[in-house]
């Protein structure tokens, strides 16, 4: 009896050593990552004025208002994506506000784009890219017949998937 009693102490000890070795020897753990979508589109500054008052000496024809000092900057680790634009309301009839937007590497730009409350597409074929410092050109237009005014429009950039 002492015998088997000394056995199992023995059996008992190698059993724990061994569950401590396995235990502190290695281990493993499942990982699992997630690369979530994102698509940032900030474009500055937030404030462009345009102001109309020359004329062509040339021609006599009014001249438009026009800003190149404004930028966007693009994020996005999705394909095919769009930057499209619009403004909160019409313009007044024989004004028009344009813009056109640079395209980032590898994507084409609509060119000169005549902003209106639909919303009309200005960069297309956006694909995995961080791009800064993009222009953004500003062109206001009226005709003569346009009394002296001051006009606000709030111009949304948005960047979404493509078609």
């Amino acid at each position: 009896m002492k015998k088997i009693f000394h056995i199992l102490i023995l059996l008992g000890l190698i059993f724990q050593v061994s569950l401590v070795w396995a235990l502190t020897n290695e281990d493993q753990q499942q990982i699992q990552m997630i690369i979530h979508p994102i698509n940032v589109l900030v474009a500055t500054p937030n404030n462009v004025v345009l102001e109309i008052q020359d004329v062509d000496s040339n021609t006599m024809e009014i001249l438009p208002a026009t800003n190149d000092l404004t930028k966007y900057h693009v994020v996005t680790n999705g394909t095919n994506k769009k930057i499209v634009g619009r403004i909160n309301s019409d313009m007044p009839e024989n004004t028009a506000l344009k813009v056109q937007l640079a395209a980032p590497s590898g994507a084409q730009s609509q060119g000169l784009v005549t902003l209106s409350s639909t919303t009309q597409n200005l960069v297309t074929g956006i694909t995995g890219l961080v791009a800064v410092n993009n222009s953004i050109h500003y062109e206001f237009s009226a005709s003569p017949s346009v009394a002296p005014q001051t006009i606000n429009r709030t111009v949304t950039l948005t960047l979404t998937d493509g078609q």
